[in-house]
């Protein structure tokens, strides 16, 4: 199976961990599309940050891997628009490169930017992990920009220990980007525990972990995590959570602590009670000290994101005119014409309609209505959590798209300039298609998964989705909180 937009031709040294990245993350003298046809013939200048470190750490990179245009069609919920690759035993269901690569063992890690949430939708449909950092502790520099407040590089990994270990490597202060936390790298897990062991790291002289330290550690598969406190990398107390990584590619099942642990698991019931299967609640309770409660606003999680997210790409995407790089349209007359031809031609269906969106909800008229209604309800969503009352918040995933949503498209990644043959839309989106302001959701409305997966990326929590018998579940944590995610996972 072709995973690649771009494969490089490396000798990877004996026992590398081997790496993969989605084709937004910059490279130096490679190519750089985000999916689309607008960056054709881009090379990049720089090396992103995240990339720097893995090669610091010895991690062999294969290649950059295919993904959909600027991740617009998880807006829309257009699972379909993504590869479909005979992925293991799901070769029906539609995955990204990046994903597919980690679930046939190309590659034991993907980098992704995972803003919608369908990349951890998929990697739970395949048996793998998706672990989503604090908002601000990994760098964005090198990452193609889409949804910026959203914008956040997470880990793709068959165990929860390849995962962490990884993060630990990517995370830290980056003074190239404007939206990090304080200079000390956070600790997650580096080394296997040890009488006597407080489970630090043993780091370079710049915070970067050593290269043989690295790969012997990822090999152990045994975590060791500290409180983050802050980001700061100092325990909160003396005591570190010890897990092993549980569940393979491909089992769809996990282990989790038991309830002698301590955590305390928020259970939104009116987000399980929405058609999900009680066999995960039923099973959350058993292995779990659970909280019920109420998570509030969750009838307008999907809207509150779809005109965010489309208003930050509407203007990220202002940069492709066909000026200074990438494609550009032929037989223009004149300027107007070079920008309009250039990206009529080279955007897919489903950027152009998250640019149509984001441009109507942020126009004088409707700015009030929409995009300032939106940013209230998000920081009255972050206000309403209560992580006193629970340490961390399970969230189910969503299920397995209808059947015939799977599409074959060109291995170039680009999106099509049409949307799928008998695709519908569903409602949020198409409330808010560009010739239609946004109803809202009925209150019965079964949730979507651009609503399961928003809630991390709205509040900037760190997250980790992983498979479970009953169809998989997120666990979400307090800002700087990995720690409380290993406990969960065992």
């Amino acid at each position: 199976m072709d995973y690649f937009v771009t494969q490089y031709s490396i000798d990877s040294p004996p026992g590398a961990v081997r790496a993969v990245l989605e084709d937004t993350i910059m490279q130096k003298n490679y190519p750089a599309t985000a999916g689309s046809k607008i960056l054709e013939n881009f090379i990049s200048p720089l090396d992103a940050t995240v990339i720097t470190k893995l090669e610091m750490a010895g991690v062999s990179i294969l290649g950059k891997t295919k993904t959909d245009e600027f991740g617009a069609a998880g807006l829309f919920n257009a699972a379909g628009l993504f590869y479909t690759v005979e992925c293991g035993t799901n070769n029906s269901i539609p995955v990204s490169g990046a994903v597919a690569a980690v679930a046939d063992g190309v590659a034991e890690i993907a980098l992704c930017n995972d803003y919608t949430g369908m990349i951890s939708e998929q990697a739970n449909r395949n048996g793998l992990y998706y672990i989503h950092p604090t908002y601000g502790t990994v760098s964005r520099y090198g990452l193609i920009p889409a949804v910026s407040s959203m914008d956040q590089i997470g880990v793709v990994c068959r165990t929860p220990a390849d995962g962490f270990r990884i993060l630990e490597i990517i995370a830290g202060y980056d003074p190239k980007d404007g939206a990090m936390f304080s200079k000390a790298a956070p600790q997650y897990a580096m080394r296997k525990a040890k009488p006597g062991d407080e489970g630090t790291a043993t780091p370079c002289a710049d915070g970067n972990p050593k290269p043989e330290n690295m790969q012997s550690a990822m090999r152990e598969n045994v975590l060791v995590a500290k409180r983050g406190g802050g980001g700061t990398g100092e325990s909160e107390d003396e005591e570190s959570a010890k897990c092993e990584g549980g569940g393979t590619a491909g089992t769809g099942g996990t282990k989790y602590r038991t309830p002698d642990s301590g955590l305390r698991i928020g259970i939104p019931v009116n987000v399980f009670s929405q058609g999900q299967d009680t066999s995960v609640i039923a099973e959350l309770r058993r292995n779990y000290k659970t909280v019920d409660f109420e998570l509030k606003y969750f009838d307008v999680f999907a809207q509150v994101m779809q005109i965010l997210c489309c208003a930050e790409l509407s203007n990220n995407i202002t940069r492709y005119d066909g000026i200074k790089f990438g494609y550009r349209a032929a037989g223009f007359r004149n300027l107007h014409e070079l920008y309009t031809k250039t990206r009529t031609e080279a955007f897919g269906y489903y950027t152009k309609l998250a640019a149509i969106t984001g441009a109507m909800v942020l126009a004088k008229e409707n700015y009030s209505r929409y995009y300032d209604k939106a940013m209230r309800i998000r920081r009255l969503i972050t206000e309403s959590l209560d992580f006193t009352a629970y340490d961390a918040i399970v969230m189910p995933c969503a299920g397995v798209p209808p059947t015939g949503t799977a599409l074959n498209a060109p291995p170039t990644s680009l999106a099509p300039d049409s949307p799928p043959t008998g695709f519908a839309l569903d409602a949020p989106p198409t409330s808010l298609a560009p010739d239609s302001p946004p109803t809202g959701f009925a209150p019965d409305a079964p949730p979507t998964s651009l609503a399961l997966y928003a809630l991390s990326r709205l509040c900037g929590l760190p997250s980790a989705t992983v498979p479970f018998s009953g169809g998989g579940v997120t666990f979400i944590a307090d800002r700087l909180r990995e720690d409380v995610l290993i406990q969960c996972i065992h």
